[in-house]
């Protein structure tokens, strides 16, 4: 039986309990009816949290009974987190009456959500488990009594409030199991030993969490060690350090033994047997296994057998960060194997005559034959009598805020701790903005593929039917909170003139651009009327705030509108005359990169490449701008070619759009190849992502020439 625990400093655990909250996204519903009022939750805070260890529980220990499983039973504590939370409110009616700014009141409403913590074994992995229990309500806040602007006094209660969101509160912190495969984080896979028993457990004076694991168990009173934990008594394994991981001493030896039989197999003669036998000591504050050898080497008959007891100590350590270091006393081994024959033996095959001497030759061509084992990767001798090991020891992935590591090594009486640190990076939050950009008109997107003069008619008796109305919203957050946006429902809007499914935006997180690209409004639109022409309204939820966006009507889309926006479409046509000139004639297409990141950023240029209506066998190549070719396709009839290349940033023609010949054993973009056929127009498309430092967004180019 082997137990490893598994303790950290409560302080460093609720920091980073808190932190992952902080950073999940918690986006909350549109409003919440409450009598005759439309409650919507503006924002969710995750303030302080502590630990509870009160709560009485009964806990069932597993061990084997016959070829059975039986179960007993041990009293405790369940381990709770008690998190407080702030979640604030404000009315519809107050959003709606302050359109492209916040809400005029903004009501908190302390609580704390109770979440049940639970570590447990249902297989050969363990499970962390967090769990909703219960909402408790803090200090009842006074509602202003012009809370609701259209309702004054407030026709209703914080209690209504609270009742409200008790179905939601549920639902902030969902249940969640986490897999955790101890084994894989220990020095060493424990033999054929199978996980029987996890548990969690806070000790009496709320300063630790453990987290145990019990592998294999104990064939009398199997819940004796459970019975202390529990109720928080157990053994201190970090001694001031942020966390540790304990090892038994008896498994650690365990260990070593298994590195030393490793380390020797295969490279002793089939005459020598080698018994090893170890003890776990912290022989003068270092955690030590004393290895006793008990080597036994067959002469050959009649002289019988000769046995040695050498004494062979390994230090375990952590000599720099995450690696622990076992050092190895092993003896060189022919040493070893020549104090196996006793000074009485040499001199009798001395003094045999002939038998002496093919025994000695015998026994020197045997050593002379010894060579170093082939030691595993991870080991290697570095003095004639040491053999050290290294073993990385993982640790698990907390998120981008918390960082674990291994750091030190604590000797104990009946085992070592794995010491570390746990570094806890708070989230600030930050202030979100919202900046709208009127409607405009502006010539719709299209490829190359088939773009002519008919596209341009078409669009002149029919621009309808084109996308042409654009509008943006400018969302900015400068906090290190996260701040996702969580959805965008228009408001106001009988005619259905902005439909949901116009509106888009370019990232998940606050700093993003809103797009609304409705079509264009009909003719009842314009019509007179209180009920026509009205603004676009836009509730844009956020897990730091909601607003209302107001965007003032679009306007009548007029001729002059119309001949500015053929005239860009002619200007586009033109590029791709140029552009498919360039790659008929051989002089390749260069793009230019856009847009530019701020000139104190690092970053990289991936071009990610699209292009379609090659005939068969003709090919693509990009290449930098030293002409060093990067990448080259060959294209089949009716399919994209998709290439892509990672670029350090070049003034210049950084990359370049290659047409090659499709006849065999013509270079890339040779210059003697046919006018285009309308059937056979390619047509290119453009990604270009900058990979920048967190703090910046990635870049996407608006494509280009479709």
């Amino acid at each position: 039986m082997a137990v490893i625990d598994f303790q950290v400093n409560l302080s460093k655990f609720l920091a980073a309990q808190r932190t992952a909250l902080q950073s999940l996204e918690v986006c909350t519903p549109p409003w919440i009816t409450v009598g005759p009022v439309a409650i919507v939750i503006d924002r969710i805070e995750f303030g302080n949290n502590t630990i509870r260890h009160n709560v009485p529980v009964t806990y069932g220990i597993d061990y084997p009974y016959f070829d059975e499983v039986g179960v007993v039973y041990v009293s405790g504590f369940r381990v709770q987190i008690a998190q407080d939370v702030t979640v604030w409110v404000t009315s519809l009616n107050d959003i709606m009456a302050h359109p492209n700014q916040s809400p005029s009141i903004i009501v908190p409403l302390p609580l704390t959500i109770v979440m049940n913590l639970d570590y447990y074994a249902p297989s050969q992995t363990c499970i962390l488990a967090t769990s909703f229990s219960h909402v408790e309500p803090g200090p009842l806040p006074f509602l202003p009594p012009n809370f609701d602007p259209k309702t004054i006094p407030l026709p209703i209660t914080v209690t209504n409030i609270l009742q409200a969101l008790d179905k939601f509160l549920a639902t902030v912190i969902p249940t969640q199991n986490v897999p955790i495969d101890i084994a894989s984080m220990l020095p060493a896979t424990p033999g054929k030993s199978v996980i029987f028993n996890a548990g969690v457990s806070v000790d009496s004076q709320l300063q630790r969490l453990a987290f145990r694991t019990q592998f294999g168990v104990s064939s009398v009173a199997p819940e004796a060690q459970w019975i202390n934990f529990y109720k928080g008594f157990f053994e201190d394994r970090v001694q001031g350090a942020h966390w540790g991981l304990f090892l038994e001493g008896d498994y650690l030896a365990s260990v070593i033994q298994l590195d030393i039989e490793r380390a020797v197999a295969g490279a002793l003669p089939d005459e020598l047997q080698l018994f090893i036998s170890t003890s776990y000591s912290n022989a003068g504050g270092k955690a030590v296994i004393m290895n006793d050898v008990l080597g036994i080497y067959d002469l050959p008959d009649p002289l019988g057998k000769l046995e040695s007891n050498p004494h062979i100590p390994i230090e375990v350590s952590v000599k720099s960060p995450g690696v622990l270091t076992i050092d190895v006393g092993l003896p060189d081994i022919k040493v070893l194997v020549e104090s196996f024959i006793p000074q009485w033996a040499k001199i009798f095959m001395k003094m045999s005559g002939p038998l002496g001497g093919f025994l000695q030759a015998l026994i020197d061509s045997a050593l002379s034959d010894l060579k170093d084992p082939d030691f595993p990767p991870e080991c290697k001798r570095t003095a004639p009598n040491n053999v050290r090991c290294t073993k990385n020891v993982p640790t698990p992935n907390l998120g981008s805020a918390v960082r674990l590591q291994l750091t030190g090594l604590l000797a104990l009486d009946d085992g070592i701790s794995l010491t570390g640190t746990l570094a806890v990076f708070p989230l600030a939050p930050g202030a979100l903005e919202m900046s709208p950009r009127e409607f405009k008109f502006q010539p719709p997107h299209f490829s190359c593929s088939g773009a002519g003069p008919e596209l341009i008619a078409f669009f002149q008796s029919s621009p309808e039917s084109f996308d042409i109305l654009q509008a943006l919203v400018l969302v900015s957050y400068d906090g290190t909170l996260p701040c996702y946006i969580c959805g965008v429902i228009p408001m106001n809007d009988p005619l259905g003139v902005f439909p949901v499914i116009a509106i888009r935006w370019d990232s998940p997180t606050a700093a993003s651009t809103i797009r609304i690209d409705p079509p264009v409004p009909p003719a009842a639109y314009y019509a007179a009327g209180a009920n026509t022409h009205y603004p676009c309204d836009l509730l844009v939820k956020t897990t730091t705030g909601t607003r209302l966006i107001r965007i003032s009507p679009p306007p009548v889309l007029t001729q002059q509108d119309i001949d500015r926006l053929v005239g860009q479409m002619l200007v586009a046509l033109g590029n791709c005359e140029k552009l498919m000139d360039g790659l008929f004639h051989g002089h390749g297409y260069n793009p230019r990169w856009s847009p530019r990141p701020p000139g104190d950023v690092d970053v990289l240029h991936l071009w990610e490449i699209e292009v379609n209506g090659l005939q068969e066998g003709e090919t693509v190549t990009l290449v930098d701008s030293s002409q060093r070719e990067l990448v080259k396709a060959m294209a089949v009839d009716g399919t994209s070619m998709k290439l892509s290349a990672l670029l350090t940033p070049a003034s210049g023609n950084e990359l370049s759009i290659l047409r090659g010949s499709k006849l065999e054993g013509r270079n890339v973009a040779e210059p003697n190849i046919p006018q285009r056929e309308s059937a056979s127009v390619p047509f290119i498309s453009f990604l270009s992502v900058v990979m920048s430092q967190p703090r910046y967004n990635s870049y996407r180019t608006p494509d280009i020439l479709m």
